[in-house]
């Protein structure tokens, strides 16, 4: 699909346009990228801070 619509562009505008698009296509996909790694890394770190949290419970419930 987006071969298609890349070449749609490049018949009716010219390649100046086609390469904006890919540009702008470029720039989404790094985007949904950088979301998804902030999406891991606050789940890793959202995991290991209920983890400590809970360490801190036990050693605080155990008397030490």
């Amino acid at each position: 699909m987006l071969k298609n619509l890349k070449k749609f562009w490049l018949d009716n505008t010219g390649s100046g346009a086609a390469s904006l698009i890919t540009t702008v296509v470029q720039i989404i996909f790094a985007i949904t990228a950088g979301v998804a790694i902030v999406g891991i890394l606050k789940g890793a770190t959202g995991q290991t801070f209920t983890n400590i949290i809970s360490h801190l419970k036990d050693i605080g419930n155990s008397g030490y």
